[in-house]
């Protein structure tokens, strides 16, 4: 992957040509074909993930073991964030739609990066940190539709209390 392709990446905009071509360089190349899953739901990778070519498909499972479909990423989208930055299970699938060409930039490369040139990992984090308000956003607006919608008493309640929980305990 070029400099000038890293840096028509939003994730990677805001870097100097310099921190580009380091970030090139860290990244590695793989190529999936429609229908193979590059993530999966409560497995562990710790890397995050940018689309040059091609589609993916993002769905989850609910507890009755359905999948739902949540999103289409189409090329220059990055996914992989909320595992690479806090390691633990996909919270979602992401599946090739048509043939697929991602760049991978590894956790432990990323660290590298946090030492040889910490004001680049700092832009990186920050922008990451602001893709994931952003979704949080949609998402907590979507939820309060949805209960809005909802004919009980109950589900206000438990929506109230599941809001104040998560606004108000930080132990993460």
């Amino acid at each position: 992957m070029t400099e000038v392709q890293i840096s028509q990446c939003p994730l990677f905009a805001t870097l100097d040509p310099s921190e580009c071509r380091l970030i090139s360089e860290m990244m590695s190349a793989c190529c999936y074909e429609a229908g193979e899953s590059i993530i999966r739901e409560g497995e562990e990778t710790t890397s995050l993930y940018l689309i040059t070519t091609g589609e993916c498909l993002v769905t989850k499972q609910s507890s009755n073991g359905h999948s739902h479909e949540l999103d289409t990423l189409p090329p220059g989208t990055v996914f992989g964030e909320i595992s690479f930055f806090c390691p633990g299970p996909h919270s979602a699938t992401v599946v090739a739609t048509s043939r697929v060409t991602i760049f991978s930039l590894s956790r432990d490369r990323f660290l590298e990066l946090e030492i040889e040139r910490p004001a680049a990992a700092l832009k990186i984090t920050k922008h990451a940190t602001a893709t994931l308000a952003e979704r949080l956003r949609r998402m907590d607006k979507w939820t309060c539709e949805l209960v809005e919608n909802a004919s009980t008493p109950d589900h206000h309640r438990e929506w109230h209390q599941f809001r104040s929980q998560l606004y108000s305990e930080w132990n993460f």
